[in-house]
């Protein structure tokens, strides 16, 4: 299988890693994407299913939602406290087997997902609480999907040639091109960049206060309209004619992949 394991809480905000889950498979296929209740068939044992799955993977990726350390069972014992908790093994066995874990903290779900430090877990994974966290908003859901479609590219080498994958690695080199221009260093100037884009696309454009996320999201829109990269290209030589180049080299490219 390779690709992407989900990790998540089904009582901790299941729609956050449902609405993740089916966007990446929109992405780099179902083959490539695997969540235990969309991925199992009838009849087959769970545990070997599951096991069979995330030793085959590349990545895991854990979903917090805001109940993901504090959810407890009619005992009052935390759920990341059993031993048996599935959340918990799984983390376990993807760490013994070497395959990186990303976790993804929700946000705005409406509550965000809790900070957590080493003492709040069990000892077998209280090293959880050292790696780098990716932080995911329902509100900025499209930006965010590309960041994250972007780092599981870089982790996981099948999705880079899978054939349902676009070429995400790709567009965060454009972002971090598009980022650097003068044009795109302060609010105003971005705002000017969207004003001469109004006419074809800007009506669309999410507004954000940083830079990246404005960035991605001219970006993202640009490319959802059939001329948009080529405005954006000509807005770019208006403002800034030197910068222009790589990005009109860079529409060569995706011109070439996409055509």
């Amino acid at each position: 299988m390779g690709g992407v394991f989900i990790n998540y809480r089904v009582v901790d905000n299941p729609l956050g890693a449902a609405g993740i889950h089916d966007a990446l498979v929109r992405k780099f296929g179902k083959e490539n994407v695997f969540r235990d209740s969309v991925s199992l068939e009838a009849g087959e044992d769970y545990p070997a299913a599951i096991w069979h799955a995330l030793a085959k993977s590349e990545v895991l990726v854990s979903i917090v939602g805001p109940q993901w350390l504090s959810l407890r069972n009619p005992d009052g014992v935390r759920l990341i406290d059993r031993e048996r908790d599935w959340v918990r093994r799984e983390l376990v066995m993807a760490r013994e087997r070497g395959i990186t874990i990303l976790p993804v903290f929700l946000r705005d779900v409406p509550a965000h997902a809790p900070l957590i430090t080493a003492d709040m877990l069990p000892a077998d994974i209280a090293w959880f609480a050292h790696i780098q966290m990716f932080t995911f908003s329902q509100l900025t859901f499209g930006v965010d999907l590309e960041r994250l479609a972007a780092r599981l590219t870089e982790l996981a080498p099948s999705l880079r040639t899978n054939g349902h994958a676009r070429p995400l690695s790709f567009s965060t080199d454009l972002v971090s091109a598009l980022e650097v221009l003068p044009c795109m260093e302060d609010e105003q100037s971005r705002a000017q960049v969207v004003r001469m884009l109004r006419p074809a696309i800007a009506s669309a454009v999410n507004y954000f206060s940083r830079r990246r996320a404005h960035v991605m999201s001219i970006l993202q829109t640009c490319r959802n309209y059939e001329d948009g990269m080529a405005e954006l290209v000509e807005v770019i030589t208006t403002l800034e004619p030197e910068g222009s180049l790589a990005l009109r080299n860079f529409l060569k490219v995706l011109n070439d992949i996409e055509g």
